[in-house]
């Protein structure tokens, strides 16, 4: 389970760098405005955050494990009961007038997140107990 998370780590730190350098093609991908993309959102971000809180327990940082997936779960479950006006004025502002908010946010936030899930996948450290030599 640890390499999935790893695996999902360099996913996130790769789309914030695609973010970062060209946002507009994280809008050219898919016709964001629809209600079938705004399902595709949500249950993508569900799908990952039941996959980080079923991972959580094996991972070095469960309980922050626990807080990322339950935040992906719950913001996937606000995009499935958005009105469709709405999501289409929010894809609408991030395209036109947030960019910048958008590049930053998205960049910051997939690359922070994958070295947290990286970090959280790898195994715990050993502890090495010195004492003093018995006669």
């Amino acid at each position: 389970m640890t390499t999935t998370i790893r695996t999902i780590g360099i996913l996130f730190i790769v789309a914030g760098l695609v973010i970062l350098v060209a946002p507009e093609s994280v809008f050219s991908f898919l016709d964001w405005e629809t209600r079938p993309a705004q399902f595709f959102a949500a249950a993508l971000r569900v799908g990952l955050g039941v996959l980080i809180l079923v991972a959580a327990s094996s991972t070095r940082y469960r309980n922050g494990m626990r807080v990322l997936g339950s935040f992906a779960v719950l913001s996937g479950l606000a995009y499935a009961v958005m009105p469709n006006a709405g999501w289409t004025d929010l894809m609408r502002w991030l395209n036109e007038e947030g960019q910048d908010l958008y590049r930053f946010g998205g960049a910051a936030g997939g690359v922070l997140a994958g070295v947290f899930l990286i970090q959280a996948s790898k195994p715990e450290r050993l502890t090495i107990q010195r004492g003093l030599p018995t006669p």
